[in-house]
C-alpha cells in the first residue's frame, strides 16, 4: 500500500490515468459494453442480448445470459407501459435460445401528465 502511495505522489497524471482506466474497465465489465465478445468468437450468451425497448430498465440479470436466467423489465421514471397491464414484466432465457414472453412497451408521459 505505501508503494502506491509512493507512487500517486510522484506521478500523479500517470496514477490518475491507471485509476481513470481500472475504472472504465470494472463499469465496462459490469455492463453489456462487451457484447461484441460473442462475435469476436469469445463468451457469448445462452440467449444473445436481451430484448431491449427504449424506456425501459431490465435488473436481476447480466450478460451473458444463461438458460433460465430472468430479466425483469419495468418502465423508467416518466414513462408509463403500453403492452400489457403489468409494471414489470419477466423474461426468461430459454434452452432454444429465446427470450420467453412478449416485448414490453413503454411511452413517455408528457409535461403534467399528458400522454
Amino acid at each position: 500500500m505505501d508503494a502506491v502511495l509512493q507512487l500517486a505522489r510522484r506521478k500523479p497524471v500517470r496514477s490518475r490515468a491507471v485509476l481513470l482506466v481500472v475504472l472504465v474497465a470494472t463499469l465496462a465489465l459490469q455492463s453489456d459494453a462487451f457484447f461484441f465478445w460473442q462475435f469476436m468468437g469469445g463468451g457469448g450468451s445462452d440467449c444473445g442480448f436481451r430484448p431491449y425497448v427504449q424506456g425501459t430498465i431490465a435488473t436481476g440479470c447480466m450478460y451473458p445470459y444463461t438458460h433460465g436466467e430472468t430479466c425483469y423489465f419495468r418502465c423508467w421514471f416518466g414513462w408509463v407501459p403500453v403492452s400489457g397491464d403489468q409494471r414489470i414484466v419477466a423474461r426468461t432465457c430459454q434452452e432454444d435460445g429465446t427470450w420467453s414472453g412478449d416485448s414490453f412497451t413503454c411511452r413517455r408521459v408528457g409535461f403534467f401528465g399528458k400522454k
